[in-house]
């Protein structure tokens, strides 16, 4: 099983969200939409497991996020830049340059929008 696959089955067996965190200072609870715990049970293992591995999990996923938002601006970049010296250069072949733009067009539309919401 590789780590993303763990994180996912840890995902899907904990309870839904969203999860609240509450203290008094001296006391931290963590408040699911079905309980309220400060010490789990043999039930609740699952969701033990979940938080257990969550300062290890998030950080990788950050930082998977970080690298495919960079790989993708490079790719994007590379795209970009060739599709500006094909259309510098005179070609017989526009009509499927243009059915071509209009499909590079959607793509890094969603490209930006996903690097977008990487920033938010």
């Amino acid at each position: 099983m590789t780590r993303l696959e763990a994180i996912r089955a840890r995902v899907a067996n904990a309870t839904p969200g969203p999860w609240e965190f509450k203290t008094d200072g001296m006391i931290a609870k963590i408040i699911l939409p079905t309980a309220e715990f400060r010490d789990f049970s043999h039930h609740d293992l699952p969701n033990a497991e979940f938080l257990a591995h969550a300062r290890e999990d998030i950080p990788h996923l950050l930082t998977l996020v970080d690298d495919l938002a960079g790989a993708l601006k490079g790719v994007m970049e590379l795209v970009e830049y060739g599709w500006l010296v094909r259309n510098t250069t005179n070609d017989a072949h526009l009509p499927s340059y243009i059915a071509e733009a209009t499909t590079l067009t959607k793509a890094l539309a969603k490209a930006r929008a996903a690097l977008a919401r990487t920033e938010e």
